[in-house]
């Protein structure tokens, strides 16, 4: 990872060498990323589904709408989501559809990353930065799943690109165009693209020319450029009447804008009830594995499981930060991308998941291989130094996921790293190796770690690399014998219905929308989720509900079932007790749905609903009659 690029010349086309090297990183990255991904499919089925349903009408589109009836939105922004839609119409919504589009967004960053340092860096640590993040484990795991962090890590790459551009050459238009990237962003994933604009704004005033009214004129057009492109869909959805949309997903006012300030904002840093009550040691509510609850604080991510995700040259980029003490703009954009998603990673005490720390891989990468070529360059003591906090650090890593077991497949990765380290250093003080070779076994445990996505099945909602799992391949039979079981029990749930439906507008109304996705995607027919993603959103109450059967739009309801948090009782309670009251019980197998491992929050058992009665005798006086039915 030699070479630097000498300020102010241009630099030289690709050579033959270096094209090559490129092609067999980019062939790495697909490898990785490509390997057995038909496996996977459909990948998360909440995403899976709504992209499914997107595809049946302009409106569910423009809408982000989770299902077909276009009754609740995704809680999210569209843009992730519209990806896949087009994927899925190219592909197919039940194979690689939905998942290609990620693989390919994740090499489209290998390569931007290249083509971003290679004139600011030199050849070789733009071929070491785009090695290091084609092998980043975090940044391969979102890049196999359709979630949404391999697009947002792209515009964050573009955003900063033209960041970069802005502050060396102190131009507006670049950091306009960096700030409506920034803003396509917030449409992926709202809050956690914004982070970045504080870096590229800095660099930008610090390097734009003339009085210090004319930069603020500037950053102040920037922040308009922002604004405007981030809330144009947000306004756009809240501005249409509730009758005409879907009910917004993760809301308890059915605004957009509720998601933008807490269930996507400052909910994602409020450490829940139950984690508050373990700290003072008493017994907390199980929540589900789905979550990271590791401690909030400085540490969180030098742990070993979070560090496994994309700080396995975290020694090399602290060097890095030195080596680009003359190259400001980079510095401050790149090392304000690592501190400030770092301390927001670091203290979100909500919802947190590992593969969220892939935004991190880009510049992570950049500065290590910065940090590698700096080091390269002065040989001796400090290369010295800086191989064995490499070799600490990872070490730390290894044991801490892996343990010391010496069948672990992972340790025996890490005794292999070390042997062939201290055997590059003997060749290199009795023969004149090139110093970069003795960074190659930094990399073999991360790519351990990348195989642990690659070779076994990950949680599609939470992908993770683990080293341990490697040893565990007994894990992926389970894996696929609770699928299985979830499959016959779908099959046999929607022949129960189909045997006695008539053609009512929607098929079946559950809780949540983790029973109904894989429902959508099975027979692509319009299932409610009346709760929204977690079953929490009080979109039904019995007087809608009543005018929904009513009407001849719904006649079956599930109540319990599988509950990714207890709120989900609490919430549908009432609506619970009005269906019992009123509805005929169907004979169902009891227990919860999905019987996935993991899962913490009991449910009350499921039972399915038929509401045919109302149609005749009303619905009483707990539900008034002359209710509207709305599509919300």
């Amino acid at each position: 990872m030699t070479g630097q690029a000498l300020p102010g010349r241009a630099v030289p086309p690709l050579c033959g060498r270096e094209r090559a090297a490129l092609w067999g990183i980019l062939a790495l990255g697909a490898l990785l990323r490509l390997w057995d991904l038909a496996a996977l499919a459909p990948g998360r089925s909440y995403y899976a589904a709504a992209a499914f349903s997107q595809a049946q009408s302009w409106h569910n589109f423009f809408f982000n709408a989770f299902d077909p009836g276009g009754f609740v939105s995704v809680d999210k922004p569209p843009l992730g989501i519209w990806v896949q839609v087009l994927g899925g119409a190219l592909f197919g919504f039940d194979g690689l559809g939905v998942l290609l589009p990620q693989a390919v967004m994740g090499l489209a960053s290998v390569l931007l990353l290249h083509a971003m340092l290679r004139p600011r860096l030199g050849p070789g640590p733009a071929l070491g930065a785009a090695l290091l993040v084609a092998l980043t484990p975090a940044a391969i795991a979102v890049d196999r799943s359709n979630n949404m962090e391999s697009l947002l890590t792209l515009l964050l790459l573009l955003a900063a690109w033209a960041g970069l551009r802005a502050a060396e050459e102190g131009r507006r238009g670049p950091f306009l165009i960096a700030m409506a990237l920034v803003g396509l962003g917030f449409n992926v994933k709202m809050g956690a693209a914004l982070p970045l604009a504080a870096p590229i704004a800095l660099a930008f005033l610090l390097a734009f020319p003339g009085r210090p009214w004319r930069r603020l004129l500037s950053l102040a057009g920037g922040g308009a450029v922002l604004a405007a492109v981030a809330l144009a869909w947000p306004l756009a959805n809240d501005l249409t009447p509730p009758d005409k949309r879907p009910w917004v997903g993760g809301s308890r006012s059915n605004r957009m804008l509720e998601l933008v300030v807490q269930h996507n904002g400052w909910a994602r840093f409020l450490r829940p009830e139950g984690q508050a009550a373990a700290a003072e040691g008493q017994v907390a509510p199980a929540r589900p594995a789905l979550w990271d609850d590791s401690p909030t604080g400085p540490l969180r991510l030098l742990r070993p499981h979070q560090a496994a995700q994309v700080m396995w040259w975290l020694p090399l980029a602290l060097f890095g930060l030195a080596a680009l003490r003359r190259q400001r703009a980079m510095l401050l954009i790149l090392g304000g991308w690592v501190l400030l998603y770092g301390a927001a990673f670091s203290f979100a005490g909500g919802v947190f998941h590992t593969y969220y720390l892939a935004v991190l891989a880009p510049p992570l990468a950049a500065l290590a291989a910065a940090g590698g070529a700096w080091l390269l360059r002065r040989e001796g003591g400090w290369l010295a130094a800086g191989l064995a906090g490499l070799g600490l650090w990872q070490g730390h890593i290894l044991l801490g996921q892996a343990g010391a077991d010496p069948a672990q497949p992972a340790l025996q990765a890490g005794l292999f790293a070390l042997g062939l380290a201290l055997l590059l250093l003997l060749a290199r003080a009795v023969w004149r190796i090139p110093p970069a070779l003795l960074l190659i076994p930094a990399l073999i445990l991360p790519a351990v770690a990348a195989a642990s996505l690659v070779l076994r099945r990950p949680n599609p909602a939470t992908p993770a690399a683990d080293l341990a799992r490697l040893g565990r391949p007994a894990e992926d039979a389970e894996r696929a014998a609770a699928a299985a079981r979830a499959a016959l029990w779908r099959e046999r749930l929607l022949a129960l219905v189909d045997a006695q439906a008539a053609p009512e507008r929607f098929v079946l109304a559950v809780p949540n929308a983790l029973i109904a996705a894989p429902l959508i995607l099975a027979n692509g027919r319009p299932v409610i989720a009346y709760g929204g993603y977690a079953g929490t959103d009080p979109i039904l109450t019995p007087a809608r509900l009543c005018a929904l059967v009513r009407d001849g739009a719904l006649r079956f309801v599930m109540t319990g079932g599988f509950a990714l948090t207890p709120r989900q009782a609490e919430v549908q309670g009432e609506l619970w007790a009005w269906i019992r009251r009123h509805g005929e019980q169907l004979p169902l197998a009891r227990g919860r749905w999905p019987p996935r491992r993991g899962a913490a929050a009991e449910a009350e058992p499921a039972e399915l609903w038929d509401l045919r009665p109302l149609r005749e005798k009303g619905c009483g006086t707990d539900a008034p009659p002359a209710l509207a039915v709305e599509r919300s």
